[in-house]
């Protein structure tokens, strides 16, 4: 999977800032295990 620094940082600060909004943005990342850390 490769996607770019912002959206790296953007998953960061949601799940800082906002964890049950990040679980609906990000819900088919978390479902296929994927982490801000995973970029490419």
């Amino acid at each position: 999977h490769i996607f770019g620094q912002h959206v790296a940082e953007y998953m960061r600060m949601l799940m800082d800032e906002d964890e049950e909004a990040y679980k609906k943005q990000f819900s088919q990342y978390i479902k296929l295990g994927i982490t801000p850390d995973d970029r490419e």
